[in-house]
């Protein structure tokens, strides 16, 4: 190796006096490291020269007992020394290269123990900085600010790195040592581009904004041996705790299983889910159904669905968890078929007010029914003292239109509505042809129980509530003439207005109010108008102005006493929440009489 050195005149000086020269080094093969230099000893005087190799000139530094106060440096690639003048480097002092502009990189030797606060501040043009295993501590905002700075490597003995400390730099990926027992608040806070932050030991004492404002999804990369960090898939500090090394995508597993078109959970089955957190795995359906993961293993995701599928047929779905990625192509897991039908309600709704003294008792259910299956002795109407009776007769009357097949009035003699013996339940014991609203197959259905029968002195209340496509209502004499929305209301019996017992007007119009969901906001709207009049039965249909075809109805209201049953008995405050997907498409075709 070939040395130049350049020796500078000996100045005057008064005898006694001994001064320390530093002398700079270069040498071939561009080594970077620090060299130390032997001491030469001149003169009688037994000056010493010591002849220090950096790759930084250590005239760049403001130096005072073992820490760097300042850089006055022309920048670029910078090593700090090791030794200043036989001195070591021990500590970067507070604020010591903050807002400087042309250094690119940084190296700190294993000598320095402390980096204290705000060191390197700011500093508009550093893309590097490399911190060697003597640092301990790094101070807060030590680095803050340094949006160039995208790499940064620890040494093997920090143990404190500060609060901002890297805030607002430009890291894309950082590795934390198994030594590091305290990160600070926000100390990689706005760092927008960060994805991926390795743990190489278990977890320290971690500030809660830490890692606030990394790039989304953003990981915590850890060993399943490590602890402290939670569940793979969790989010831990804005991170998600990820298993090192490559993950596998999520695989959905092929189902035709029927799935109810009205049920609240469904099973997919696949591999590579994450276990134990539900909000890690996120699955997409088609046909118009909205689900959230309520319960997760490795090979199995129970959804719940918050909104059904819009029709019949394939349901396909596709997961993604926040580790592994997505499945990939929508993947059928089930066959939907129509809803289930349902016993709604059962109403005594007169009490020997029907022709020949009888009873009447109107039974809603959730399927269209066809006429021409009913039959009286299909029902059992079971009483308070164990006692079941038959009905004497069973019609859709007074429902006088082929969409309103809901609702069938049954009639005989069913007990005392003030004492005694009284209807409490209402069985199925034949068979009914009926079809789910929206539904051109018809199937054959029997044993529903009703819920309890709700007393006479009870009054009216909303069973059922659903959306009405427009083509529904052509050629309706009884239908909305304003509006563009339309929902159709199913009380449990004839209703009238309170306490007239006249047909409802403006006040039972303008009492109605109709709620909805569309782009997270909450919408409430009052009808225009009430179709469906003048015919006795237990339906109103309201109108409304437009409602987002994608809104998700919520709710229907109406305060009480505003209408009454045939007994003269009011309604009670009435909120009945929308029931999906209880919706007439466009095509449908009631049944024919």
């Amino acid at each position: 190796m070939r040395f130049l050195f350049s020796l500078f005149a000996k100045p005057s000086r008064p005898r006694g006096v001994r001064r320390r020269e530093v002398f700079s080094a270069q040498f071939d093969g561009g080594q970077s490291a620090a060299m130390y230099g032997t001491s030469i000893h001149l003169g009688c005087d037994v000056l010493e020269r010591r002849i220090v190799l950096t790759a930084s000139p250590q005239g760049d530094f403001v130096f005072s007992q073992g820490t760097i106060t300042g850089y006055t440096g022309t920048g670029g690639a910078v090593e700090i020394p090791s030794t200043i003048g036989g001195v070591p480097v021990a500590v970067i002092g507070s604020g010591a290269f903050q807002n400087n502009s042309t250094i690119t990189s940084l190296v700190i030797p294993d000598n320095v123990t402390l980096i204290y606060d705000k060191a390197f501040q700011g500093m508009s043009s550093l893309e590097s900085a490399k911190i060697d295993n003597g640092v301990t501590y790094v101070g807060d905002s030590a680095f803050q600010n340094n949006s160039k700075l995208s790499t940064v490597s620890f040494g093997s003995r920090v143990k404190t790195i500060g609060a901002s400390a890297f805030d607002g730099a430009g890291l894309t990926a950082v590795t934390i040592p198994g030594t590091v027992r305290s990160i600070g608040n926000q100390a990689f806070g706005n760092n927008a581009s960060l994805t991926r932050v390795r743990f190489v030991g278990n977890a320290p004492n971690v500030g809660t904004d830490a890692f606030a404002g990394a790039a989304a999804g953003a990981k915590a990369i850890r060993a399943a041996s490590l602890t402290g960090y939670g569940r793979y898939g969790s989010i831990w500090k804005n991170l998600i705790v990820t298993p090192p090394g490559r993950i596998a995508a999520p695989t959905v597993t092929a189902s035709t299983a029927t799935f109810s078109q009205d049920a609240s959970r469904i099973t997919i089955r696949g591999t590579g889910f994450v276990p134990g957190v539900p909000s890690a795995n996120t699955v997409t359906f088609d046909n118009g159904a909205v689900g959230s993961v309520a319960v997760a293993t490795a090979t199995s995701l129970t959804v719940s669905i918050d909104t059904p599928p819009s029709r019949t047929g394939p349901l396909k779905a596709t997961v993604t968890t926040n580790i592994g990625g997505s499945s990939g192509r929508l993947k059928q897991v089930a066959t939907c078929r129509a809803e289930a039908p349902r016993f709604l309600s059962a109403f005594w709704g007169l009490d020997d007010g029907m022709p020949q003294q009888m009873d009447g008792m109107p039974i809603t259910f959730s399927w269209l029914i066809n006429p021409a299956s009913i039959d009286p002795a299909d029902f059992n109407v079971i009483r308070s003292d164990g006692t079941v009776t038959v009905p004497a007769f069973a019609t859709l009357r007074p429902a006088n239109e082929s969409n309103e097949t809901q609702t069938i009035l049954l009639t005989g003699d069913f007990g005392d509505a003030e004492s005694g013996v009284r209807p409490v339940r209402v069985r199925l014991v034949g068979q009914l042809l009926g079809s789910p609203p929206g539904s051109k197959r018809s199937e054959l259905f029997s044993g529903l129980v009703s819920p309890p029968i709700r007393r006479l002195s009870a009054g009216p209340s909303i069973v059922d509530a659903w959306r009405i496509d427009p083509a529904l209502l052509t050629n309706d004499a009884n239908a909305c003439t304003v509006g563009s929305a339309f929902v159709r209301v199913v009380w449990s019996g004839g209703i009238t207005d309170f306490p007239t017992g006249n047909e409802v007007g403006v006040a039972v119009t303008r009492a109605y109010r109709l709620t909805y969901l569309h782009r997270g906001k909450t919408v409430s709207v009052a009808p225009l108008e009430i179709g469906d009049l003048n015919d006795g039965d237990n339906m109103h249909d309201l109108s409304f102005p437009a409602i987002p075809a994608r809104a998700k109805l919520l709710t229907i209201t109406l305060p009480g006493r505003h209408v009454e049953d045939p007994n003269g008995d009011p309604n009670s405050f009435q909120v009945f929440r929308f029931r999906e997907p209880n919706l007439y498409p466009t095509g449908w075709r009631p049944w024919r009489r």
